[in-house]
């Protein structure tokens, strides 16, 4: 069985507008989120992967030009949210709800990420406290796109929320604006 990759999403500051994704095996920042009027994905090192361009458009690193969100990222019913495929070096990927804000990404019928929300858990010390959100990379595959694993995870959350959460995703996604809530 291949090993997990997690990442855990952490804010980073008061306010909501920052967050960290980190690698848990090293403790080292793999990415950043920035969220005001728009939402921006920047690597450790400081590069651009992903910026709402418009509400509408996004620019992924390595396409010169902005494409609209609902020609990226499509539901794969009408009228359902999910799941949401995508395709990526020509193979079809999608997304699909496990429960309340929990995701899988699913590569053919094989799970190859999971996103997992905050949660209050009781630690070995029987104290409560937070366990940060994060994205599990379960096989080699998600690895090795890992950029459009966190992009395309974190503009479908954004939808969902534009949409209500059950609401059309086509609808949110072709009118998309960006306002992070709490996870």
């Amino acid at each position: 069985m291949p090993s997990k990759d997690n990442l855990d999403v952490v804010p980073d500051g008061p306010g909501l507008k920052h967050f960290n994704i980190i690698a848990r095996s090293n403790s080292k920042r793999r990415y950043h989120l920035y969220v005001a009027k728009d939402l921006t994905i920047s690597d450790s090192s400081g590069g651009e992967v992903a910026r709402l361009d418009t509400p509408k458009t996004i620019l992924l690193r390595g396409i010169r030009e902005s494409i609209p969100i609902n020609e990226w990222l499509k539901p794969t019913r009408k009228r359902h949210s999910l799941p949401i495929e995508f395709e990526h070096n020509g193979k079809k990927y999608f997304w699909n709800k496990v429960k309340d804000d929990e995701f899988e990404l699913y590569s053919s019928d094989l799970c190859i990420a999971s996103y997992h929300p905050a949660a209050r858990i009781i630690g070995e010390d029987l104290k409560p406290r937070t366990q940060h959100a994060y994205i599990s990379l379960n096989e080699e595959e998600a690895r090795s796109m890992m950029d459009i694993v966190v992009v395309s995870l974190f503009v479908m959350k954004e939808a969902r929320k534009m949409s209500g959460v059950h609401g059309v995703v086509s609808v949110a996604l072709a009118a998309i604006g960006v306002s992070f809530l709490p996870w």
